[in-house]
């Protein structure tokens, strides 16, 4: 019998009868005995049990996999507890989803029809069978009457108001292309408002002016003939152009921008400016694209620049913004100009170190200033500063009206040198002030299961000491991520290999690990292909690079296996999981090595290259190929696929407030000190040095033959009630003068106001992914152990608590 019917029959044992048979001393390297095709073999064998546990009773006729006493009295009680557990989630879905659609339908009856939008959408998210919901009679008549509302508003110029609805639209029906066309124009416009629009709440300097710091004509034409030179495929540079002037085009609709800049609300140099760039825009539409090149469209935003000159006389650096822009977005979705004052935040989170003070923190503009979290092991913490203290003064001067990005630059400063922070706590009622010295500060991507009961600075990697099972969460690949995972699993394994003695004695090392690479967008490729080298042979290939212009590359392999070829492993993602992240997962399923569960994840399979432009700090993020895995795969999400991602071996899906549950779980444990009952919804926030509260969740490689497998879309989820509308609270119309009577201006106030019922994350407070993994990880090692020591002989242990936070 050859290795893998020996597996297959060793296995099948584990179902039915337990072994007996005279001792057998097994080697001290017992793991050795089993060959990736057995181990393989008894992963698929746990997987269906496992399975048939979650969909219905255990039948008598089939054994437990362990058959060995204390043991099996274990495995009893993890199953038991694990389907309370789906039980206990399912009923809290089936009631939140029950709850949306009488909500729903209350909506519709009164006429409210955005709020009816929401609950539908919030039901769909739940529902088992979506199209049925889709199908039905109640929920055609509220997309006819959304269509009749969206386009009112839209005939209007009431564009965030139009936006909200084409928005809840295509939440529902994905596929209709005329919704999410009419959503993108409505957005474009909105967020032109928004941008760049006049707000009682600006203090100083218009928003836009500090993001545009340093933005020249220049990089629009480099970026344009990078584009040419380097992009994965031949540009459609017709359908750029087209892009990138409608774009301009867009501020001749809006009324707020006629009330921000003069030469807008110039009626005849604003008729001059869009009949001007209608003229080019059909010249564009008339040519053949074939013949259209890089050189043409460079001419065209050169006439539009002139245009603009000799009529509206539009901010340059704002002309050069929106073109080159929305140029790009006609690409695809990671191409994009990182501009000089972006640039220093992405820079710093692709080191994985910065110079600071450590901390994270939220807020600026009409908000104060509040820290969300001392970051491990920085002055900050070392000072005693707390989640939610107030910064406001920074070496005397009011951080008032400062932006967050402000605020971060004069936190920030040169190595060793001083700054005084006032700090305002509002537990204290006090104000005080906190001198630092700034110093070198690492962002931790590599995190446990929990905060280390004896120093809460460092992580407890230990999900389940007794059986050895290690858990690590990686947040985003950088420069120093394998460095601190292989120092994490060195630590975990400082004991070293799995001789017979760990296989049923208490573990003291790790037996098993679960890799977590949920809501992680990816980073940098060489540390993706790095840490696929931790658990693969030297010979097995990672990944592989082809495009256009850019040379075939796979990765080089190294001198030695990876130190980890034989660790039971089990990777979590889900659609969140990006670009790196799809490179790790997918090479260790490609190779068997692993066990990947969740959900499908989210198809970043092309690779950035960071171009800097000539005489400027800005950086052209280009597209310049596709990677593919192992096995030949190559699963990128283009517009209209069906199917895409690394798909699960095996998978559990969950919904919104599931993902959003286990995230604040995330955050209570990442937070350095007591956390607040804050709303589970994600913050703006920066680290002092940052853009996002999650900025080791962003990275970029710079163009020095380093690959980047960023993505820009595959962040946090957010809670639909209160993110997927923002808009709708952003800067609305602010008069309604069209309006012709009293009683359509109660209507419009009536309907921005939403009449939406509370809805609290009442699910239950469990990680129903992890649970699986870690019920899987159980299994896997219980099945290990009594194939290779029960005729040796050995017997159980005590029984410790498995802790939980």
């Amino acid at each position: 019998m050859n290795r893998f019917g020996r597996g297959m029959a060793m296995g099948l044992l584990l179902w039915t009868v337990s072994a007996v048979a005279a001792p057998v001393q097994p080697p001290d390297n017992a793991a050795a005995l089993l060959s990736r095709a057995e181990r393989r073999a008894l992963w698929a064998q746990n997987m269906a049990y496992l399975e048939q546990t979650r969909t219905a009773p255990i039948p008598e006729s089939i054994a437990l996999p362990v058959a060995q006493g204390t043991q099996r009295d274990k495995l009893t009680r993890w199953i038991e507890t694990y389907r309370v557990q789906l039980a206990e989630s399912a009923a809290a879905k089936r009631k939140d989803y029950e709850r949306y659609l009488e909500n729903a339908k209350g909506h519709l009856e009164k006429d409210q029809i955005r709020e009816a939008l929401i609950e539908t959408h919030r039901a769909l998210i739940n529902a088992t069978d979506r199209d049925a919901l889709l199908s039905t009679d109640w929920v055609r008549d509220l997309e006819g009457r959304a269509v009749v509302k969206a386009r009112k508003h839209r005939e209007a110029g009431k564009w965030t108001k139009a936006y909200t609805f084409y928005h809840d639209l295509t939440l529902l029906f994905e596929s209709n292309s005329e919704y999410e066309q009419a959503r993108r124009q409505c957005l474009g416009i909105a967020r032109l408002d928004a941008m760049y629009g006049k707000s009682e709440d600006d203090v100083g300097e218009p928003r836009w002016v500090e993001m545009f710091e340093s933005i020249a004509p220049q990089n629009a034409t480099e970026a344009l003939d990078r584009v040419e030179r380097f992009y994965v495929e031949k540009a459609d540079f017709r359908e750029v152009t087209r892009a990138g002037l409608e774009q301009l085009l867009l501020f001749g609709e809006s009324e707020e921008m006629r009330q921000a800049f003069a030469g807008l609300g110039d009626d005849d140099l604003r008729a001059e400016y869009n009949a001007r760039l209608n003229r080019r825009l059909q010249q564009v539409n008339r040519s053949k694209p074939d013949r259209f090149r890089s050189k043409d469209a460079q001419s065209y935003f050169r006439r539009a620049m002139r245009i603009n000159e000799q009529t509206v006389q539009l901010p340059e650096e704002l002309v050069v913004y929106e073109f080159i822009t929305a140029a790009l977005e006609e690409l695809d979705d990671f191409t994009s100009i990182i501009w000089p004052v972006e640039f220093r935040e992405l820079d710093k989170h692709t080191r994985g170190d910065f110079v600071g003070v450590g901390i994270s923190i939220r807020g600026g503009g009409n908000k104060p200033i509040v820290v969300a979290s001392p970051l491990e092991d920085t002055p900050a913490y070392r000072a005693g500063i707390l989640p939610g203290d107030q910064i406001t003064h920074v070496n005397g001067d009011s951080l008032e009206g400062f932006t967050l990005s402000k605020a971060v630059q004069i936190i920030t400063g040169p190595i060793d040198t001083e700054v005084t922070l006032t700090i305002y706590r509002e537990s204290e009622k006090r104000s005080f002030d906190v001198p630092l010295t700034r110093a070198l500060v690492r962002i931790q991507s590599v995190k446990g299961f929990q905060r280390d009961a004896d120093d809460p600075a460092k992580w407890d990697f230990h999900i389940d000491p007794e059986m050895g099972i290690a858990y690590v969460r990686v947040n985003s690949f950088q420069e120093n991520t394998v460095e601190d995972l292989s120092a994490t699993l060195e630590e975990l394994d400082k004991h070293g290999g799995w001789v017979r003695e760990r296989i049923l004695a208490p573990a003291q090392g790790m037996r098993g690990l679960i890799l977590d690479l949920r809501f992680n967008p990816g980073g940098l490729m060489k540390a993706a292909v790095e840490m696929a080298q931790l658990f693969l042979e030297r010979e097995d290939t990672i990944v592989s690079t082809r495009g256009l212009r850019d040379p075939p590359w796979q990765n080089p392999s190294p001198p030695n296996d990876g130190p980890y070829t034989k660790l039971p492993l089990i990777v979590l993602v889900n659609e969140s999981s990006a670009s790196a992240s799809e490179i790790v997962s997918g090479a260790l399923q490609d190779h068997r090595r692993a066990i990947v569960l969740g959900e499908h994840t989210f198809g970043k399979f092309s690779v950035q290259k960071l171009m800097q432009l000539n005489g400027s700090t800005a950086h052209l993020k280009l597209t310049t190929a596709r990677y593919y895995l192992p096995s030949g795969r190559e699963f990128h999400h283009d517009e209209g696929d069906q199917e895409w991602g690394v798909m699960p071996d095996m998978e559990h899906r969950l919904v919104l407030k599931e993902r959003l549950k286990i995230q604040t779980m995330w955050r209570k444990r990442d937070i350095l000190g007591a956390v607040d009952d804050e709303p589970e919804t994600p913050d703006d926030a920066a680290d002092d040095n940052t853009s996002t509260q999650n900025a080791d969740d962003a990275a970029a490689a710079k163009d020095d033959g380093t690959k980047d497998t960023d993505s820009k879309d595959a962040g946090q989820d957010v809670p639909d009630a209160e993110a997927d509308h923002a808009l709708t609270d952003a800067k609305d119309d602010k008069d309604d003068k069209d309006d012709k009577d009293d009683k359509d201006d109660k209507d419009e106030e009536d309907e921005d106001e939403l009449h939406l019922a509370p809805d609290p994350n009442n699910l239950p407070e469990i990680d129903m992914q992890l649970e699986t993994a870690l019920l899987m990880m159980r299994l896997h090692l219980l099945g290990e152990a009594e194939l290779l020591v029960v005729t040796a002989g050995q017997t159980d242990t005590a029984e410790h608590p498995i802790r939980r936070p």
